[in-house]
């Protein structure tokens, strides 16, 4: 008697989450530029893969804001406009200002020594042209902060906004011609942290992640989204 599909098949998903993978660092890193086309069957000859896997990438990248769908045309990486940073860093402010006021008041001496040595290691990777690196210690930086905080759900809340974070991070780091601003920019907020003060922290963050903001848009491509 046949029974009912309950899993999926394990070889199929880990397929899906490799393309998934190679898609996202290829974005990521600039190799496949924003608004560049996605086409399913190239992708799934050059990996040696059936199609379904790319479908099932594409979906997953599509729910981290990294690429997009368009009726009738097909896919694409995601175009990011103004309004999209503007959004994006707003949103960061209102959930970060929380997470550092939080983690401030909550922060050990070893939540502290983890959030020196992060910024420590960032200014290691600016000083050998480490973009990339640079961009995942910047991100480790403030999932760091969110999870001192100990608020769950903000936590959740930041984890579906990472990866789109990542990318407008990653762009600006590369067109950055003095990447070691973006350490300095980390030192005001680690005073607040040591000196335990949630409300020069929260402030601290509003004020690094506006101006982090205004700094990507004074320099930032147009690349507006297709209507």
């Amino acid at each position: 008697m046949a029974t009912a599909r309950t899993f999926e098949e394990v070889e199929q998903l880990s397929l899906a989450q490799k393309a998934a993978s190679s898609m996202r660092e290829a974005i990521l890193s600039g190799k496949l530029l924003s608004g560049a086309q996605l086409v399913e069957a190239e992708i799934a000859e050059q990996m040696n893969i059936s199609r379904a896997p790319i479908r099932e990438a594409f979906r997953e990248l599509e729910g981290e804001g990294l690429v997009q769908r368009i009726p009738y045309k097909g896919t694409f990486v995601a175009q990011l406009s103004r309004e999209d940073i503007q959004e994006v860093y707003s949103l960061r402010s209102s959930i970060e200002s929380l997470s550092a006021r939080l983690a401030a008041e909550h922060a050990t001496p070893e939540d502290l020594a983890r959030l020196e040595a992060i910024v420590s290691q960032m200014l290691q990777a600016a000083q050998a042209n480490e973009i990339e690196r640079v961009t995942d210690l910047d991100l480790h930086f403030h999932r760091a902060v969110c999870e001192i905080s100990g608020h769950k759900l903000l936590q959740q809340v930041w984890r579906g906004l990472e990866q789109k974070v990542r990318l407008i991070l990653s762009m600006r780091h590369r067109l950055h011609r003095e990447i070691g601003v973006v350490v300095t920019m980390h030192h005001p907020l680690l005073d607040s942290f040591r000196a335990h003060d949630g409300e020069a922290a929260a402030r601290c963050m509003v004020e690094h992640i506006i101006s982090g903001g205004e700094y990507i848009l004074k320099d930032w491509p147009v690349m507006e989204k297709e209507a």
